[in-house]
Formats: structure tokens, C-alpha cells, sequence
């Protein structure tokens, strides 16, 4: 009987300590990705950048996830070509919002109280296809969610490019739509490039997006206040 004990309260002792184990190194990973999230995130790319203030953008953030907001048809881009805008709105709407991010987190997480563990974790870990999200508005107004920014014509042309390319498209040249999945009247979804991971996040989409085309961002981030931080 005491020997039955005995190795029972070893085999707990050990199970006990391989948890502590492995709840030290998920708290320390936790706590280093925070902290080098927060450190890139301080850290600005393109500070000096040039400020010719020729056309108007907007990055808009629903608390979490920020998006970038373009106009819908310049002399530049008419996104009208690419993008079916409903009829209803096509000659109303003055800005066009995408939103890059994992396809299942799309699908299974309408707004934030339908998120769910395995979902989160399936769009951090596992590889799986990504999306787009766009969205049409009539006019936007700053507040501390939403900053207006001027650019010059040569990045927006970047930031169009750069959009463009995150699109998946047909043998036609097309961006595919994904038909069943909708979230308001006008909005819609189309296939894209890459997959969403712990280091590349919607928001670290929208921070490549401002690199690229040569604007105020940080070296890294997978948040959107670190986007917001150098507005």
C-alpha cells in the first residue's frame, strides 16, 4: 500500500512539474511575442517620407482589425472595373475599404462575440487560405479609429499595386469572388494571397501595404494600434 502510494505521488509530482513546465514556456512565449510586438511596433519605417498631399486615404480599425480605405475611382484607379459595386450604391459610394485576413475567421466570426478558441487558434497555427474584404462608403470621418491620410500619386499608385497583388485571380485575370459569404448588403469577399499567421496578421497586411508604397508605418506589427501609433 505504501509503495502503491508512493508511486502514485511521484507520478503526480512529475505531471505536476511537466505542467508547470509547460505553462512557463507558453506564458514566456506569450510574453516575448507581446513584447517584440510592442517594440516593432514603436519602431517608425519611412518617417521622413515625402508629404505631397495629392490624394486622400483613410486607415479605418474596428478596435481590432484595421483596414485601408481608398478612393473608388480616380484618375489612377477605378476599383469599379475590378469590383462589382452594387447598383444601388455605385454612384454614391466615394471609398472603397480592403481588408485582408483568414478565410475561416471570415466565415466563422461575423462580429467578436462569435469568436471562438479553435477558430483563433486554427487561424494562428494552421496554414489556410486567406481573403479579402471589401466594403463601400458614401464619406468617413476621423476620430481616434479612423485617420485621414494624404498621399502623393505615386503612392497611391504603390498602394494600388500592392492591393492588386493581393488578390488571387483566374485564368482571365479576374479576383475570384467567394459568392456565399457576406456580411451586410454591400459588402463582399474574394480569394487572396498568402496565408494569416501569428506573424502576418490583417493588420501586418495593412502596415506592408503603407512600406510599400513608401508611407509612415513600423517595422512590425500584428496589431492595429501599432499602425495607429505613427498617425
Amino acid at each position: 500500500m505504501n509503495r502503491l502510494w508512493l508511486h502514485t505521488k511521484l507520478l503526480f509530482q512529475l505531471l505536476l512539474k511537466r505542467l508547470l513546465q509547460g505553462l512557463s514556456i507558453l506564458f514566456g512565449t506569450v510574453g516575448i511575442y507581446l513584447f517584440v510586438s510592442v517594440v516593432f511596433s514603436l519602431i517608425p519605417v519611412n518617417r521622413k517620407a515625402p508629404a505631397q498631399e495629392e490624394i486622400e486615404i483613410y486607415l479605418l480599425s474596428n478596435g481590432v482589425h484595421i483596414d485601408l480605405v481608398l478612393p473608388v475611382n480616380n484618375a489612377i484607379k477605378n476599383w469599379s472595373s475590378d469590383v462589382a459595386l452594387p447598383p444601388e450604391i455605385a454612384l454614391r459610394a466615394n471609398y472603397i475599404s480592403f481588408g485582408w485576413g483568414d478565410l475561416g475567421f471570415y466565415r466563422n466570426t461575423r462580429v467578436w462575440s462569435d469568436l471562438s478558441i479553435p477558430v483563433a487558434l486554427k487561424a494562428v497555427f494552421m496554414k489556410s487560405p486567406s481573403a479579402m474584404h471589401i466594403d463601400f462608403f458614401i464619406k468617413l470621418s476621423t476620430d481616434k479609429r479612423c485617420r485621414k491620410v494624404m498621399v502623393s500619386e505615386n503612392q497611391y499608385r504603390k498602394l494600388v499595386g500592392f492591393t492588386e497583388q493581393s488578390f488571387k485571380h483566374d485564368s482571365l485575370g479576374k479576383i475570384i469572388p467567394i459568392p456565399d459569404l457576406k456580411y451586410y448588403a454591400y459588402d463582399s469577399f474574394y480569394e487572396a494571397q498568402s496565408s494569416y499567421h501569428l506573424f502576418n496578421t490583417c493588420n501586418t497586411w495593412t502596415n506592408r501595404a503603407l512600406k510599400y508604397a513608401n508611407l509612415r508605418a513600423c517595422l512590425w506589427t500584428p496589431f492595429d494600434r501599432g499602425i495607429l501609433f505613427h498617425y
